[in-house]
C-alpha cells in the first residue's frame, strides 16, 4: 500500500475548510492552555528556587526538602497531563476529519481514558528506558574505539569539575554526548513512530485494554513507517520550526558553550527567550498544526480502511 501523499493533504485540508471556523478556534485553545500552564510551572519553579536559596544553613533543611518535593510533584503532574493533552486533541482533529461535531470539551478525552493512558504509557517507558541504555551503552563502545576519544582529556574533566567550570566538562565531553543524543533520538524516534496510533486505535476501539494497544498500533502500522515518513517530511518545515522552538529556551546555554557572554542578567536573558519560545510555538501550532494533524488522521483512515478490507478478503 502506498499513500497519496497530496490527496491526504488535500483531503484533511478540504475537512478543515468543511468545518469552518471551530478547528482554528479548537487550537488556539489547545495551544494556549499548554503554554499557560508551561508558564505558571516555570514561574513556580522560579520561585521555589528562589526560596530554596534563602534557606540556607542546617535550619532551612527541612524547607529545602520541602520545596524540592514540589518541584518534583510539580514536574510530574505536568508530565502526565501533556500527553493526556495531546491526545485530547489528536482525537478532537479526528473527529473534524470525519466531519463530526466537536467542541472544548473533547480536549478532555485524554483525561477521560486515563487509566488506559496510563497503563499504556507506562509500557512505553519500559522499552524506552531499556532501549535507551542498550543505545547508550553502545554509543559510549562507538565512541571509544573513534578517533573522537583520543580528544579527550580526563586530567581537564578532573580540574573542571573540582573548580565547577561546566562548560569546560561540556566542551570536553562533547563528541561523546552528541554521539548519546543521536543514539537515544533514533530509539525515542522509532518507538514513536512504531506507536503513533495509539490514540486513535484507544478511540476507535475501546474494548482493547491499555496493555494491547501498542502491540495493536504496532500491527496495524507494520509495512507503512515508510509511508507515514514521507507524510510527515512532506511537513518538514513545520517540524523544523517545532525544532527551532525547542531551542529557543536554551540559547544562553548554547551561546556560554561556544564561549559567548551577553551582557544581560542571567534570569533576565532566560525569561525573555522563554517568554520568545511560548510566543513562537504557539503561533505555530495555530497557524499550522490543524493541517498537519488532520493530514495524520486521513492517513489513519485510509489505512485503517485498508486492514479492514483485507480482513474481510
Amino acid at each position: 500500500m502506498t499513500f497519496d501523499i497530496a490527496g491526504l493533504k488535500a483531503s484533511g485540508q478540504g475537512a478543515l475548510e468543511r468545518a469552518g471556523k471551530r478547528p482554528r478556534q479548537l487550537v488556539m485553545l489547545y495551544a494556549l492552555v499548554a503554554g499557560g500552564v508551561g508558564l505558571l510551572c516555570s514561574l513556580l519553579g522560579w520561585v521555589l528556587s528562589r526560596q530554596m536559596d534563602t534557606a540556607t544553613g542546617l535550619s532551612g533543611l527541612g524547607t529545602r526538602s520541602a520545596l524540592m518535593a514540589t518541584q518534583a510533584v510539580v514536574s510530574i503532574v505536568v508530565a502526565v497531563a501533556s500527553p493526556l493533552w495531546d491526545a485530547g486533541y489528536m482525537v478532537t482533529m479526528l473527529d473534524v476529519y470525519r466531519g463530526k461535531e466537536t467542541g472544548p470539551r473533547r480536549l478532555l478525552w485524554g483525561f477521560v481514558q486515563w487509566k488506559r493512558m496510563l497503563v499504556c504509557g507506562v509500557f512505553l517507558l519500559l522499552q524506552m528506558f531499556v532501549m535507551s541504555y542498550l543505545a547508550l551503552m553502545v554509543s559510549e563502545m562507538v565512541y571509544m574505539l573513534s578517533p573522537f576519544s583520543a580528544s579527550l582529556d580526563l586530567t581537564v574533566v578532573e580540574q573542571a569539575l573540582v573548580t565547577g567550570d561546566a562548560s569546560a566538562v561540556y566542551r570536553q565531553m562533547l563528541p561523546m554526548l552528541i554521539l548519546a543524543a543521536v543514539a537515544v533520538c533514533a530509539v525515542v524516534v522509532y518507538l514513536l513512530f512504531r506507536y503513533q496510533l495509539v490514540y486513535y486505535i484507544m478511540e476507535d476501539y475501546p474494548d482493547i485494554p491499555g496493555r494491547r494497544l501498542l502491540g495493536a498500533s504496532a500491527v496495524l502500522i507494520r509495512g507503512m513507517k515508510g509511508q507515514f515518513f514521507r507524510l510527515y517530511l512532506s511537513y518538514w518545515w513545520y517540524f523544523v520550526l517545532c525544532l527551532v522552538g525547542m531551542v529557543i529556551p536554551y540559547l544562553d546555554v548554547l551561546l556560554e558553550l561556544a564561549g559567548i557572554r551577553l551582557p544581560v542578567n542571567g534570569d533576565l536573558l532566560a525569561a525573555g527567550l522563554y517568554a520568545v519560545y511560548l510566543v513562537f510555538t504557539c503561533g505555530v501550532q495555530i497557524l499550522w498544526k490543524n493541517q498537519v494533524q488532520c493530514s495524520l488522521a486521513a492517513a489513519y483512515t485510509r489505512l485503517r480502511e485498508e486492514r479492514m478490507s483485507e480482513t474481510k478478503a
